[in-house]
Formats: structure tokens, sequence, C-alpha cells
């Protein structure tokens, strides 16, 4: 059974569209734009042609204070702030919420918050089967591979997940994220965040509260060395039932055999059976902290497939998304996000 939902949204000329619950793609607006080509050479060159002498994230000379003021707060860009932050956070709360798993019922999709549902990127409707509508990942551990002091997913994780564990790449972004969590006076200010992820569960109230959920399941972070043959050291940390990693094997692999390596050690902690939620960059170049260039590994649709595939792990959803409103602060064409189970070891 398929119910279809019509949706008032802004029209879109430019990108036709139509998302399965089951299997997403995405095409990208067709053309290109000479305006958009030409936005991305004046960037590449106010770089200084350093592209290839970029630096990556696990380095020093990242800023997790600039690295939030740039992409995560309440003050930046509008467009950028959405691909980074918003989406993410409404499909993780599509993904694991169960509203209309086991029913059909109009009655019960007018009570159903609209906005989770809502995209700017999407056409006026979609599909959604009823019977493999998100909502049925469950669990009770989850292991997050974190970019940054980056708070927003875990709001939304923890009304899911039991047992949180962070593994971090980065001394002063693990620093960061642990101030909040001890509530440390100059710990980031993620109030803007905490609120939104409250709007996704219908509550116009309750954000402190959601705080202290965050603080209360998120049980340790763990600084990794990602060049060590294993993330964490055999034994201390059980097999996961869900990874979740946005942007962090991007900005930690060198090139594309080492993202297959790392993508194998992240396997490496999860359970049989259990999920995977990845969000990546399709065809990404490098993005910006502060006057610092930082390296993302290029690759495609194609290859993140294959790579997963040879990881042990079967496809559920893939949803590619074009890059919206351009911005000075990256350079990629499509966010990606992948929903996979592990059906084997690799």
């Amino acid at each position: 059974m398929t119910l279809r939902i019509l949706l008032q949204a802004a029209p879109s000329s430019s990108l036709e569209q139509e998302v399965l619950c089951s299997d997403v793609t995405t095409s990208r607006p067709a053309g290109g734009g000479e305006e958009e080509i030409m936005s991305e050479e004046r960037w590449e060159a106010q770089c200084g042609g350093f592209i290839s002498q970029s630096q990556v994230y696990h380095q020093k000379e990242f800023s997790a204070k600039e690295f939030f003021e740039t992409y995560l707060s309440a003050d930046s860009h509008p467009a950028l702030y959405e691909e980074v932050v918003g989406f993410p956070m409404r499909q993780l709360h599509k993904e694991l919420s169960s509203v209309l798993l086991n029913s059909g019922v109009a009655s019960e999709f007018q009570s159903f918050p609209v906005h989770v549902f809502v995209s700017p990127h999407l056409n006026n409707y979609f599909l959604l089967p009823i019977t493999t509508f998100p909502g049925h990942i469950k669990g009770k551990t989850l292991i997050e591979f974190t970019l940054g002091p980056v708070l927003f997913k875990l709001l939304v994780c923890c009304e899911y997940f039991e047992e949180i564990t962070v593994l971090e790449f980065n001394d002063e972004c693990s620093m960061e994220l642990k101030k909040w969590l001890k509530k440390h006076p100059e710990a980031i200010d993620w109030t803007h965040v905490s609120q939104f992820a409250c709007s996704l569960d219908g509550k116009s109230n309750g954000w402190r509260e959601k705080n202290e959920k965050v603080r209360e399941r998120v049980k340790q972070v763990i600084d990794c060395d990602i060049t060590a043959d294993t993330l964490v050291a055999p034994g201390v940390l059980p097999p996961a039932d869900c990874l979740l990693c946005i942007w962090g094997l991007d900005v930690i692999s060198k090139d594309q055999d080492d993202f297959q390596k790392n993508l194998e050690k992240m396997a490496a902690l999860l359970k049989c059976g259990g999920h995977l939620l990845l969000f990546g960059t399709i065809n990404a170049k490098l993005y910006k902290v502060g006057e610092h260039s930082f390296h993302i590994v290029n690759y495609d649709e194609e290859f993140l497939r294959k790579a997963l595939r040879d990881c042990g792990f079967g496809f559920e959803n893939l949803e590619n998304r074009p890059r919206g409103e351009f911005s000075d602060s990256i350079i990629y064409d499509s966010f990606v996000y992948v929903r996979a189970r592990k059906v084997r070891n690799p």
C-alpha cells in the first residue's frame, strides 16, 4: 500500500523528482548554470590555488569555534545552515520516529508535524510506502563518528538510543564537546538547535530537558587515531545497533582507498543486522574554516555504492540531493544520504 501525500511546497521548475522511502534518487538540474560555475572559479581563485595543499580535519589548525560560527550557528548563512544542520536533523527524525509506522489512517497524519516531511529541495509531493515507513531503526546503542564539536545530531538521537558513544578525531573539537557535556561556562551555546530539535517533536518548549537527556545518554567521548589499525582497542566497545556518520568519513580520509579502509574500520563496530546512517558530499573539493582550507575526499555515487557493498552493507535508501545556493565556504556537487544495513562482515 502506498499513501500519496500532496504538499503545498514552493514550485520548482528546475528540479523534477519523486522520492520513495525504499530507494531515493534525485537528479541534478540540467545545464548546471554558467553563473554557478563562475562562482566556483572565483572561489577557487580566492583560495590562492591551494586546493592540492589543503589541510586535514585532525590537524591542529582546525578551529572548532570558527567551524561552529561558519556552519552551525544561528548567524550562519541560511542556505548553508539548512544543508548542514536543517536537512540532517529532519532526515534523522524521519528515520528514527515511529509515526505512521503501522497505520495509514489519515486522521493520524493530520496531527503529525508537517514540517518533518517538507524539504525545500523536494517538489510538491512525494510517496510514502506505509509498510516501509522510516521508524523501524531500533536498538539501544549508537556510535557516532563526529565532525567538529557537533551536537545537533545527538539532540535527535537521544530520544531513540539509550547509550551513545561519540568517536572524535580532532583534539580541539573533542575538548569543546566535552565542555558542553560538563556544562562548562565557556561551552558553545547550542540553544537554537535544541529548540529546533524540540519543534521536530511537535513541542514548543522543553529544550533544557532535551539537553539534559543528551548529557545523560552520551556515555563517553573517545579520542581516536585514524591512522591506527582499529578505531578503538578491541573489547572497548560492544558491537553497536546503529552507526551515524555525518561527513566524518569525508574529512578524515585522504583518498578513495583511505575512505574504503576507514569505512571497514567503522563497519567492524556495527553488529550484523545493524544500521548505518551516512551523510556525505558528492564531488567535493574542499571547505574553509577561518582562513584555512581543508580537504574533503572526492568520490561519486557509483564509488560510494561499491564501497558500501564491499564493506558488507545492503542498501535500504539512498538520496542524492543537488547543492542548493552556492556558498564560498565549501565546494561540492550534492549531498548524499544513505541508510544501509550490515548484512555480512567485510
